[in-house]
């Protein structure tokens, strides 16, 4: 297998609830040459974390 280990996380709106907030922690630690996070939400309105994860996903 090349290149990293995908995961979806699927929520409804990244904001700062419980399991966003735990899964923002795990994101910011992984070693992303290894696994790679994916993000689908199902709601329109901008999360709290929306902008993070934009900006540590274009490298």
């Amino acid at each position: 297998m090349e290149g990293p280990v995908r995961i979806l996380m699927l929520f409804t709106i990244m904001n700062r609830g419980g399991a966003e907030t735990m899964v923002m922690n795990y994101y910011r630690h992984i070693d992303r040459n290894r696994v790679q996070f994916d993000f689908m939400v199902h709601r329109q309105e901008q999360g709290v974390y929306d902008d993070e994860i934009k900006r540590s996903s274009i490298n």
